[in-house]
């Protein structure tokens, strides 16, 4: 009976029943896989708009196309202070490539409230995908 017992147990994968679980993540579009954006404050009131994008594969252009900042005082009222265009920052795009990752730097007000409007972009010339997304409020503080 062990001897049979034991048999059993080798001949019968031990991965069988694992392998009927499978996670899958749903991605943002045909083109992009997941983007995300955020701003880090570097002390001093210097501030990095940080950007990811990342591409169901690899596309001619991939990455942020501009990313509009904007300044509050209390949280309540905004006002647009800069534009970085893609034209202007070549490193907010990437090239034949299924991913990118950087940040542009701007020098706030201490004391003031930052947000940003991003618009990632994954595709070529003739075909792609936009998607617009707000980074979460970030304060400019004196210290890192």
């Amino acid at each position: 009976m062990v001897s049979f017992l034991l048999v059993i147990i080798f001949t019968v994968p031990f991965g069988a029943y694992a392998a009927e679980v499978e996670t899958v993540m749903p991605r943002a579009s045909d083109y992009l896989m997941s983007y995300t954006s955020y701003i880090c404050h570097m002390g001093s009131g210097e501030l990095q708009i940080w950007f990811r994008v990342t591409g169901v594969d690899d596309w001619a252009d991939i990455g942020v196309l501009s990313i509009y900042l904007y300044e509050s005082v209390d949280q309540n009222n905004w006002t647009w202070v800069k534009t970085f265009q893609h034209t202007e920052y070549p490193e907010m795009l990437d090239h034949d490539s299924g991913h990118h990752m950087g940040y542009v730097t701007y020098q706030g007000k201490l004391g003031r409230y930052y947000r940003a409007y991003v618009s990632v972009w994954a595709g070529s010339e003739t075909d792609g995908d936009i998607r617009y997304i707000w980074t979460p409020v970030e304060y400019a503080s004196p210290f890192a």
